[in-house]
């Protein structure tokens, strides 16, 4: 059995108790919701302009992550865990058929990294649900931990992406206007 299958099914056994069971179920559909909405209401804080900018930057960096996550999923070809093993997906199973990366898990750490670049108290809260999503996808059975890690990185660097883009190769005029 490979470790990564292990892993997976320590999880599972670990959040087969009611609460952790439902939990894992309601953290891999629903976090991610919560997660945008932390993040969109940012755009209505106290220095509005220069959030929304960051809010932006995180809806670029999350689309960027979903787009590339997609289409490495249809290049690497990774089967789900329920498709290989014997794991019991707790979820009806998505519309991929690739697990290899995780699009949520990328979604989820796009957007919490670009805001942990402009604030690291509001980001170290969006890291941690994008954590809890990215764990409870493995709990659900519809990723192997690789696939939430590599999802995870995924994330970062399209939020870094975007972040360069931003501070050095957008025109300098147009910073100066959406930055105050």
């Amino acid at each position: 059995m490979s470790r990564d299958l292990a892993m997976l099914l320590s999880l599972q056994a670990w959040t087969s108790g009611p609460f952790l069971f439902w939990f894992s179920i309601f953290a891999s559909k629903y976090l991610i919701f919560i997660l945008a909405v932390f993040i969109g209401m940012l755009g209505f804080g106290k220095h509005r302009r220069k959030d929304r900018a960051y809010v932006y930057t995180a809806a670029w960096s999350a689309l960027i992550a979903v787009g590339s996550s997609f289409i490495l999923g249809l290049i690497l070809k990774r089967p789900r865990p329920f498709i290989l093993a014997s794991v019991t997906a707790r979820i009806e199973p998505p519309f991929t058929q690739y697990s290899l990366p995780s699009s949520h898990s990328a979604v989820a750490f796009a957007a919490a990294s670009s805001i942990a670049l402009a604030h690291p108290w509001f980001g170290l809260v969006g890291l941690i649900i994008a954590s809890l999503i990215a764990i409870a996808r493995v709990a659900v059975g519809v990723h192997f931990p690789t696939d939430v890690l590599a999802g995870a990185a995924l994330g970062i660097a399209s939020s870094l992406l975007v972040h360069w883009y931003r501070i050095y190769l957008l025109p300098k005029t147009m910073r100066k206007k959406r930055s105050h």
